[in-house]
């Protein structure tokens, strides 16, 4: 199959790219920075960083929790997006400004997004075809047309999934998600197609 190309990078070319730089800034620390946030597992001489981009704190712990329950990282990314109020860019769930408040909701589900979108990006296509997939399974009956092929010609023909991005993400990183679900899309309509799927669930 040929990758489709992003700018002057091919798909491929692109995540090696950015899951690199992303390992290297999030997981990982050389033994020549070996700091208090730094350990090693046991047996291993591979140096992981302890320290976490986005702190963990009640709120954050509680929404973790919560957002288990949604089996597929697609489906967290999309419940994600769907709290962000598309007027004030906030991010909107009763249960936490509850307990919490206001900013301090919005910037666990901001940053719930981010790192839900992050993962998502890292996988592989077979991954994220496998997880795409999941996602169209668990759909509400109510959202769900005549047969998978249907839902994903409807999603060709009018693509949800841009609004799906959070409003941090590069443009780089935008262009792989869009370029790989591009993709993702093309195979599942074919599969579908050639195998004569006409599934309700």
């Amino acid at each position: 199959m040929e990758v489709a190309k992003v700018g002057d990078f091919r798909l491929s070319e692109q995540r090696n790219l950015l899951t690199g730089f992303r390992k290297i800034g999030h997981n990982t620390c050389s033994d020549t920075t070996i700091g208090p946030n730094c350990t090693t597992d046991s047996g291993q001489t591979l140096w992981r960083c302890t320290m976490d981009p986005f702190p963990e704190s009640a709120a954050s712990n509680l929404w973790r929790h919560t957002l288990s329950q949604i089996p597929s990282q697609f489906g967290k990314l999309v419940y994600l997006a769907n709290l962000r109020n598309p007027n004030s860019g906030r991010y909107e769930h009763h249960g936490l400004i509850s307990y919490f408040g206001e900013e301090e909701a919005d910037r666990t589900l901001r940053q719930s997004h981010e790192e839900v979108f992050a993962g998502w990006i890292e996988r592989t296509l077979e991954q994220q075809q496998q997880d795409l997939e999941h996602y169209f399974e668990n759909l509400p009956e109510a959202d769900l047309p005549s047969s998978r092929k249907s839902l994903v010609e409807s999603w060709i023909q009018v693509p949800p999934y841009p609004r799906f991005v959070p409003a941090g993400a590069t443009l780089a990183e935008r262009k792989l998600y869009e370029g790989d679900l591009d993709i993702l899309l093309g195979l599942l309509k074919n599969e579908y197609g050639a195998a004569g799927v006409d599934e309700d669930a």
